[in-house]
């Protein structure tokens, strides 16, 4: 024993740096491994081993997925959504646009199928028969409108959606936790230096009197390893207050719900469950074909009920034929403009919904186990990397220090 504090004291500075280190060591291996759960974004390096994909954007479609399932089950449904939307406010938020379209689109039609006609029918015959399609075209959008929300999960696949979007765009979803957990990720990170250090007078006191050559290196993977695991426990554990003497314990994630549910809930709404990416998908996604069976439907009405009861007469002069080829043409166009269309109500569809609002609230009245369930699922799988990376980084400084450090002194 003398002769390890003999040894201590010439090395004093040398020993002492084993608690410092150990905090460094501590803070860098998490910092590290927060970092590498995020990016890069897409993988560097040669596939498929040499390299390296942040954990979250490399399985972007499973997590969001998981996302999905969890927001849709525990905290809202797209039906209630759809519920909240007017379908006769549409129908006048669209107005302008459709008579305008609708002068468009007759002309284009006319022209194509009835050039003759159409070219020596005086200007007021034209825009009376404009006028006569343009008059029924807003009941036509509340009648679909009322259609999508009495039954939206036939026209709307919101889990596609989601996917689709984060796949497309992988920052979303890491935008998504780093926003949404920053505190969380910075506990980890400056747990690393605190129990780093701690472990670290422990280490040294070890080392002082026992210098095995496992110790430093068993000790940065300790260190590495702990540190981590024991800042992830701490973010989740206790669920609920614990009040142990003085102290108040309570997870550092239950402990900010409210501003977690909310910062949630705006960037689901701003980012993710967007008005444009609904209509998109509903437009142009996997069910989009029940949507089009559904316009195609209500405009071959509008065109016969604009021709009133003409329509025989009509049929007959022009032939069967070219009229059902100019109802299609009809279809054809309202698909053609439907999506600029569309956007004009993203403002009044943002505000119907009141996603953000309404997602936060939700998510702040959650039981504490839904609560860390609905965030925690998409992410539990990985934990054990963050764990094993800091692990790893600790085993190599721990070796640096027995090889390097101490090895002139042995």
């Amino acid at each position: 024993m003398e002769a390890s504090l003999a040894h201590f004291s010439e090395n004093i500075w040398l020993y002492l740096s084993i608690p410092v280190i150990s905090g460094l060591v501590g803070w860098g291996t998490n910092a590290l491994a927060v970092r590498m759960m995020f990016f890069p974004i897409h993988f560097v390096g040669k596939p498929p081993f040499l390299g390296w994909q942040g954990v979250v954007p490399k399985r972007a479609a499973k997590l969001a997925g998981v996302t999905c399932d969890q927001i849709t089950q525990k905290l809202i449904t797209m039906d209630e959504l759809f519920k909240r939307i007017d379908p006769n406010r549409i129908a006048e938020e669209l107005e302008p646009v459709m008579n305008k379209m609708t002068d468009e689109m007759v002309d284009d039609i006319m022209l194509e199928h009835q050039p003759e006609l159409w070219t020596v029918m005086p200007i007021r015959a034209r825009n009376q028969v404009k006028k006569m399609v343009a008059k029924d075209m807003p009941g036509k959008v509340a009648e679909i409108m009322e259609e999508v929300r009495q039954d939206v999960d036939r026209v709307f696949d919101v889990r596609d959606m989601v996917v689709t979007n984060m796949e497309r765009d992988r920052h979303l979803l890491v935008k998504l936790f780093l926003e949404m957990a920053h505190v969380e990720f910075k506990f980890v990170i400056i747990c690393g230096l605190y129990f780093g250090f701690l472990f670290g007078i422990f280490q040294m006191i070890v080392w002082t009197f026992y210098k095995g050559d496992w110790v430093l290196p068993a000790f940065g993977l300790a260190v590495g390893y702990l540190t981590n695991y024991v800042a992830l426990l701490m973010i989740y554990e206790p669920r609920e207050p614990k009040k142990i003497g003085p102290l108040t314990f309570h997870g550092v994630m239950h402990k900010r719900q409210k501003q977690i549910a909310a910062d949630y809930g705006r960037i689901c709404a701003a980012e993710i469950l967007t008005p444009a990416h609904m209509m998109e998908a509903i437009l142009k996604g996997p069910l989009s074909d029940r949507m089009f069976a559904l316009i195609e439907r209500h405009v071959k009405k509008a065109v016969d009920e604009a021709a009133g009861i003409s329509r025989p007469f009509l049929a007959m002069s022009i032939g069967t034929q070219k009229y059902l080829a100019m109802k299609d043409s009809a279809v054809k166009r309202v698909m053609e403009h439907l999506p600029e269309a569309m956007s004009h109500v993203e403002d009044y569809l943002h505000d119907a919904m009141g996603l953000a609002d309404l997602l936060s609230e939700r998510m702040a009245m959650m039981p504490a186990d839904d609560f860390e369930m609905t965030l925690r699922t998409a992410m539990e799988e990985d934990e054990w990397q963050l764990i094993a990376v800091g692990a790893a980084l600790g085993l190599a400084v721990g070796i640096f220090q027995y090889t390097v450090m101490f090895a002139g002194v042995l």
